[in-house]
């Protein structure tokens, strides 16, 4: 385990910070900024459902009024969801992802009832004559313009109405009232009534057009419909719309397989309750399984499909409600329906098709009797696939698995390839097994493979669709395909709350060594896991890493106890992992604790009137930090050369140190020079702050040597007024702020009122600190102190800001910068361009100082420099490019004027050639306070 050294400022930070808490949808909010919710709120509910519910899928909310996220929902086990929005957002865009990662779509002017299936993905294509992916997923300016809000609600209406039109004859089998509305009317069962119309039919929406294609969702290659998106609404579905009408043949032959779902369900329901029976025997459960010679249920035989059944005993409740037939076949010349079904577990938890795989087929058939049983699947081999994300106390990763078991003794498998999209190679598996019957092959993409990695993270697709190729003994090949949803993009990890939480004293073997390991734990919070487990591996690291046990944790539950009574060696690592899987088994996040023989764990010796040093970090230089822990119970740290001193009281238990007047808290444990656990061999000291790693010295000497780069306050580089007369503040990226202007202080020694921003107050400076009185939206700004650090690249002093706010015990990092004052020459461009820009196409990203109407925080521009000196700068990624003109010498840097903007583009340049930044400014750029922000360079 590699030590992370971050910015030890970072762990003061949240030392008695004040936290800014805003409501968003739900608690289970992700991949949306928390935004605070208006006082008056409204509610919006509805279903997630393709015919069964789409459970614990993923529902986000815009504003069509101001292309806000609002946040965003997890269903339930029956695809139910609700969401608290503001009011004054209206109307709502509405995007539901499942476990597989189709999508669907929504709307609705108020709230209320919105309900999110295929059929109200179809009323929006209609409606706004546009893809619904493609207005959900647009960018900017191009999201929601007026006229595409105003398309919407005038046709809505119209758009319902020509879908109760096609879909008149389906609406009849099934008993639904012609006046049946697909968003707003709520769904109250399953496989019965509206939902009933749901299970006969899937939708897609062509690539390059706006164009749906009705299909039977049973049966792919029957299509029904093909509805235009440019065609008249008025049309669709009558004889003006030869193209949008269904045969009555087809619909015949679409509903007479939907009406099989009663008696299939019927059949599922009694065979997962004969499972959860106490009186359950081999002999109970083998009349729900037919038998066929010579075929396998995905490579297991009859029987150890009925003893694998049996061991579900302890976990199945009953079944979940609703079913959904996936495709059909033939098993002895005879039609058989492959069924996919979930069974609700004892605590509480949702698992997909009971006995296979996910990725396996459950096929059911009416046999001779009358009856409906399983039947074999001619499938020689179990499948399954998945992502895996791993989380330990300093890293996260991810793998993408391929696994294939044979579960008997015929047709074993002698290869396994897979083909992933965006991979230019097949991914080859290896045996992980000898033994038979249970020979495995895996293969694998992980997230330290190099090549793999980075065109996975390429690919853009929300999904992968896989092809799984098995060779096996006898010469036989098999192919199937599988649909796995991806998360992670970009090198972006999920965040902290998919993944369960552990908590244990400390990372010692001393807590196993009694036979047992009780530990706390919490499920994740951004989706609704089907089932937890727990395992602890033997192994210096989960490469290589062998299973000692296994157990099932509760997810109503909030701890656990596991037992290994044949555990005996503990000279080497263990390592506890949770995991957290979805309801299809398609993806599971899992969290690492690691035990270690060598692992020193803080106790009060450890603690209690001790010093501890390190080396802390200011912008770029390194300085001088201590940490004393009194006997008495108080704590002391100072911030050497910043006469920043804190102190605190700290208790300590479980192996940690609480801070009293904060949430901090701090583990210690001796390490080696490589941040492993282990033997000390050196005087360092592992301590983590909030469950961030860092390296701490028992020695001041070793600690001092590493600070070599640091100016200590003196004489020689005193603070006077001329130190911040005429410059501009900005904040720094780290650690943290809520100041979100730049400010300018005047000589006349006031603090300057900037767009947006009410800011008063007086400053000066004595004894080498820059002193303020100043209230910025409820914080004070008092006692700051300043450091002078020199640039080893440029030569010249810079200048940090550190202000200590006694308030809420922060402290604010901020930078100084030269206000230009040049008055401009005239006469053209005064030279040439340099040449790191001159003839070039250069991208650059917008770090925000203040409020502009132009520019936001990390928008991007593209400018060209031509070699005669003009510049066009075009916004991304839809803008197009206006010519700027010819540029303006000012002292070493480069100005550009946009008249038709009014704003001023400044160019200046690094000692060694290279790109500084681009200012941005409000014409004239020597006015104080018409400054606005900077591009840096895209990198």
């Amino acid at each position: 385990m590699t030590i992370q050294k971050k910015l030890f400022l970072s762990s003061v930070l949240a030392i008695g910070a004040l936290s800014l808490v805003g409501c968003s949808l739900t608690s289970n909010s992700e991949d949306y900024s928390s935004t605070a919710v208006a006082a008056s709120t409204g509610q919006i509910t509805g279903t997630v459902s393709t015919g069964a519910p789409s459970r614990f899928a993923r529902v986000s909310i815009r504003s069509m009024k101001d292309s806000s996220n609002l946040g965003s929902a997890i269903a339930d086990k029956l695809g139910k969801y609700n969401a608290n929005v503001a009011l004054d957002k209206a109307p709502y865009l509405i995007k539901s992802v499942d476990n597989k990662g189709k999508e669907n779509f929504s709307f609705v002017k108020n709230v209320g009832t919105a309900n999110v299936n295929q059929l109200s993905s179809l009323a929006l294509m209609l409606a706004s004559k546009t893809k619904p992916a493609d207005i959900f997923n647009a960018s900017g300016s191009s999201r929601f313009t007026g006229a595409l809000k105003t398309s919407i609600e005038s046709n809505l209406n119209e758009a319902k109405s020509a879908i109760r039109r096609v879909m008149d004859k389906f609406y009849k089998n099934a008993n639904v009232a012609g006046t049946v509305d697909p968003i707003t009317t709520p769904i109250t069962t399953f496989n019965s009534g509206f939902d009933q119309v749901l299970d006969s039919v899937s939708i897609n929406f062509s690539a390059n057009s706006t164009t749906a294609n009705i299909q039977s969702a049973v049966d792919n290659t029957v299509s029904l419909a093909s509805l235009s998106g440019t065609a008249a609404l008025t049309n669709i579905g009558t004889a003006l719309d030869n193209s949008s009408m269904i045969s009555s043949a087809k619909i015949d032959a679409v509903t007479g397989i939907v009406n099989k779902i009663a008696p299939i369900k019927a059949m599922l329901t009694s065979f997962v309750s004969a499972i959860s029976s106490s009186s359950v025997t081999a002999g109970s459960l083998s009349t729900y399984f037919a038998e066929v010679s010579g075929k396998t249920f995905s490579g297991t035989t009859k029987a150890n499909l009925i003893a694998k059944a049996l061991s579900l005993k302890t976990k199945v409740n009953n079944l979940s409600e609703g079913i959904a037939l996936v495709s059909t076949t033939t098993v002895n010349a005879l039609p058989a329906f492959q069924v996919k079904f979930f069974t609700e577990l004892k605590d509480g938890g949702v698992a997909a098709n009971l006995v296979l795989n996910d990725n396996d087929m459950n096929l059911v058939q009416k046999v001779a009797d009358g009856t409906w049983k399983f039947v074999p699947n001619n499938q020689k081999a179990s499948l399954s696939s998945y992502f895996k994300y791993t989380k330990n106390e300093t890293a996260k990763s991810f793998e993408l698995v391929f696994k294939a078991e044979n579960k008997s003794t015929d047709g074993q498998i002698s290869a396994l390839s897979v083909a992933v999209p965006g991979l230019a190679t097949a991914l080859t598996g290896s045996s992980q097994t000898a033994s038979t019957p249970n020979e495995k092959f895996k293969a694998m993409v992980s997230s330290t493979d190099g090549t793999h990695y980075n065109a996975l993270l390429a690919s853009s697709s929300q999904t992968l669709v896989s092809t799984v190729s098995l060779t096996f003994a006898d010469n036989t090949s098999s192919t199937r395909w599988v649909t796995i949803p991806k998360r992670v993009a970009s090198s972006a990890q999920p965040a902290d709350t998919y993944f369960p939480s552990v908590t244990i004293s400390g990372h010692s073997t001393s807590y196993i060594k009694n036979g047992a390991l009780s530990f706390a734990y919490a499920v994740p919070t951004s989706f609704t896991p089907a089932f937890l487990e727990a395992e602890l591996l033997k192994g210096d690291s989960i490469v290589g890493a062998t299973s000692v046990t296994m157990a099932d944790l509760s997810l109503t539950a909030s701890s656990a106890q596991m037992r290994f009574t044949t555990l005996t060696d503990f000279t080497t690592k263990y390592i506890l992992r949770l995991t957290a899987w979805n309801s299809e088994e398609n993806e599971a996040f899992s969290t690492l604790w690691e035990f270690d023989p060598n692992a020193k764990e803080l106790t009060p010796e450890l603690i209690s009137g001790q010093t501890y040093y390190e080396v802390a970090q200011a912008g770029l230089r390194n300085v001088k930090a201590k940490w004393m822990f009194n006997a008495d119970g108080t704590a002391t740290y100072t911030l050497e050369d910043f006469d920043i001193v804190r102190t605190f009281n700290w208790t300590l238990a479980g192996g940690k140190v609480t801070l009293v007047n904060g949430s901090s808290t701090i583990e210690v444990y001796y390490g080696t020079n490589t941040g492993d656990r282990g033997t000390p061999t050196s005087p360092i000291v592992v301590m983590a702050i909030n469950g961030v790693n860092k390296v701490w010295y028992r020695s001041e000497t070793d600690r001092t040597a590493l600070v070599s780069d640091f100016i200590t306050l003196s004489s020689a580089v005193a603070i006077t007024d001329a130190t911040f007369s005429n410059k501009v503040v900005t904040r720094s990226t780290t650690p943290t702020n809520t100041l979100e202007s730049s400010y300018t202080y005047k000589s006349d020694k006031t603090l300057a009122s900037n767009v947006n921003t009410s800011l008063t107050g007086t400053w000066s400076v004595s004894n080498n600190k820059f002193i303020t009185q100043k209230s910025h939206s409820g914080h004070l700004l008092i006692d700051t102190h300043v450091l002078l650090s020199l640039d080893s690249a440029s030569g010249r002093y810079e200048t940090f800001l550190f202000s200590n706010n006694s308030l809420y015990m922060q402290i604010r990092y901020f930078n100084f910068a030269e206000m230009p004052t040049t008055t401009p020459s005239t006469g053209g461009s005064s030279g040439e361009l340099p040449a790191a820009v001159k003839g070039k196409v250069i991208d650059f990203v917008y770090e925000s100082i203040q409020t502009s109407t132009v520019y936001a925080t990390n928008d991007e521009i593209r400018c060209t420099f031509s070699s005669s000196g003009l510049m066009f700068v075009k916004k991304l990624p839809n803008g197009t490019d206006t010519n700027i003109g010819n540029f303006t010498k000012v002292g070493n840097e480069y100005l550009w004027t946009d008249s038709s903007s009014n704003l001023s583009y400044m160019l200046s340049m690094k000692t060694d050639g290279t790109i500084n930044e681009i200012n941005v400014f409000t014409t004239p750029h020597t006015t104080s306070g018409n400054f606005l922000g900077q591009f840096k360079e895209k990198k």
